[in-house]
């Protein structure tokens, strides 16, 4: 992710950080009907702005990162 984020991409990095930061670094539950809703953007396009970061590990799954190591070796 070498050129500027645009718009949607910004409020979900804003919104994450602002959960995560703010409150001491706790997980938070991403729901992209919620982040649309207080930012205005559609939900698609909230989904999309997620995946970018996600693929540009700007921001991180909890997915993954819960999961032990036995199952990440099999994907």
């Amino acid at each position: 992710m070498a050129q500027k984020p645009n718009g949607s991409e910004w409020a979900v990095f804003m919104y994450t950080y602002r959960e995560t930061v703010g409150y001491q670094g706790r997980t938070i539950d991403f729901k992209s009907v919620n982040v649309a809703h207080m930012t205005g953007h559609d939900p698609r396009t909230v989904d999309k702005a997620y995946k970018a970061l996600h693929d540009a590990n700007i921001i991180e799954s909890t997915r993954t990162k819960n999961r032990r190591p036995s199952q990440l070796q099999h994907e």
